[in-house]
């Protein structure tokens, strides 16, 4: 690397400014929300961040503990309903599986009378058709 670009945001735009002071391969720095010395930040905004935080947070976690907590049960309740869900999903798969079963067994007792019906009756309807066209032949020659 050569031609080195470096991007920081907080903290990290002060790393960037440091490291390219001594790294000749980075020609250019993006740096963001970096403070010029954070030794020397200023002790007033500091102190009101404190205060605001700490009397606006104490009441966002008073908030914020019955919303998790009622996440919490939302979260057991529709696990258990993705369970259930699973289950009715294998139910409905093993549904299909019996009807798939049934079908095959169905069209297996349709080859089988095929083969076994079937081929006699068509043998019997031709062996009936011969001997309606010998009876046929054998009246006609007696009557002529």
């Amino acid at each position: 690397l050569e031609d080195v670009t470096l991007i920081g945001l907080s903290m990290g735009g002060d790393f960037a400014l440091r490291a390219a002071a001594f790294e000749p391969r980075v020609k250019r720095v993006i740096a963001s929300g970096h403070a010029y010395d954070y030794m020397k930040v200023a002790p007033a905004p500091a102190a009101w961040m404190m205060v605001f935080f700490h009397r606006y947070l104490r009441e966002f976690t008073n908030k914020i503990v019955p919303v998790l907590e009622n996440l919490e049960a939302i979260s057991a309740r529709l696990k258990a309903i993705s369970e259930n869900i699973d289950d009715q999903v294998m139910a409905v798969r093993d549904s299909f599986t019996a009807i798939r079963s049934v079908a095959d067994n169905v069209l297996d007792l349709e080859r089988q009378i095929q083969e076994r019906v079937e081929g006699p009756i068509l043998e019997t309807v031709a062996l009936i058709a011969a001997v309606v066209k010998g009876l046929r032949t054998f009246f006609a020659r007696v009557r002529a």
